[in-house]
């Protein structure tokens, strides 16, 4: 007979036995689904600072969530034995590997696909660098810019996956419009441009100066010009009354004499 003890034992071990084989079976269930989803590989490269992603950082469009960071390296690493040499600047480059769903290029469009891309990526199709708040951390984000003002790295390999070019991130263009605001700010001749407004400000009160003088010269002339004014309309208006109470006088000098009726 079995004791109570060693059948407890038994139910125990039964017990945990098959929650593990029920959490592993879960676990290839999870995995044959992600394995099933159909995916593509994407990769990009950066000449900026990654900080704040890693592997399975999630890949976004417009905010929806497509995809996610598979690999993260330096291009040397990637492709050290292929095209690139190890003296070019491009082998500083960040090289970016992302798993994204293809649904985003296709949707129903019936061309190759490596066509479709390129095509998103003459029209300004870009990968960047994007903040997801105040946490530090960030995430790829895939959206559409200006082509003109968005310009690819410059490469000189073949891609060994879809290409999509990045471009940098607010806080990259943050920062090197600043950097080159100070550098212009540089060049600026402050000492030469306070003496500069120094003098301005001295001519420029001479100017008010000369002009407040000659604001009350003219103020001086109208007065009495005006002064004038006012007499010769008196003498107008004295000269005007005269002519109407004695026109003759005004124009013979005195009355003209009396006829005599006895010598007409």
């Amino acid at each position: 007979m079995i004791p109570s003890k060693q059948i407890n034992y038994f139910r125990i071990g039964v017990f945990v036995m098959l929650g593990i084989v029920l959490i592993i079976l879960g676990v290839i269930l999870l995995s044959s689904g992600k394995m099933l989803e159909k995916t593509i590989t994407v990769e990009t490269y950066f000449s900026e600072s990654i900080q704040g992603i890693s592997n399975g950082s999630p890949v976004k469009y417009r905010g929806v969530e497509i995809g996610r960071i598979d690999k993260i390296s330096f291009v040397h690493q990637i492709y050290q034995h292929t095209q690139l040499q190890s003296d070019d600047p491009y082998s500083r480059y960040v090289y970016v590997e992302m798993v994204i769903s293809p649904e985003l290029f296709t949707n129903g469009i019936k061309k190759p696909l490596v066509d479709i891309i390129k095509r998103d990526v003459d029209q300004g199709l870009r990968v960047k660098l994007t903040l997801q708040g105040l946490t530090g951390t960030a995430y790829l984000e895939l959206n559409f810019a200006n082509p003109k003002t968005n310009i690819p790295l410059t490469i000189d390999w073949k891609p060994k996956n879809y290409y999509i070019p990045s471009t940098p991130s607010a806080l990259t263009q943050f920062s090197d419009n600043a950097q080159e605001i100070l550098e212009e700010l540089k060049k600026v001749k402050f000492q030469k441009l306070a003496r500069n407004t120094s003098h301005m400000a001295r001519a420029t009160a001479k100017v008010m100066n000369r002009l407040n003088y000659l604001l009350s010269q003219t103020e001086e002339q109208l007065e009495e010009a005006m002064n004038n004014t006012a007499i010769i309309s008196d003498n107008l208006r004295a000269f005007s009354g005269k002519i109407k109470n004695a026109p003759s006088q005004m124009m013979f000098g005195k009355p003209p004499p009396k006829l005599d009726p006895n010598k007409l």
